[in-house]
């Protein structure tokens, strides 16, 4: 529901109110890889690349150490680092 909701709000242009949901959503769920993908690809959209860079190695850490890592996902989170070095 957070990813949903935030996303929503960021395509009615809603910025802050979508932000405010992924920080939330990565707060209260610091061990989720999706939150902190999510957070870190909220970030990445607002230009903020050091930090989302930064979401998205934790997001594939945790991921990797979960009981059940889903490779496409950690594939394509290392795809989005590969993307932000690239712009940097």
């Amino acid at each position: 529901i957070f990813s949903s909701l935030g996303w929503s709000l960021f395509e009615a242009e809603e910025i802050e109110a979508s932000g405010r949901v992924f920080h939330e959503w990565a707060s209260r769920h610091p061990d989720s890889a999706l939150a902190q993908a999510s957070l870190g690809a909220y970030l990445r959209e607002c230009g903020h690349m050091g930090q989302a860079r930064a979401l998205f190695l934790r997001a594939i850490e945790l991921e990797g150490q979960s009981s059940n890592p889903r490779s496409s996902f950690i594939d394509d989170l290392r795809r989005d680092v590969a993307a932000i070095q690239e712009d940097e």
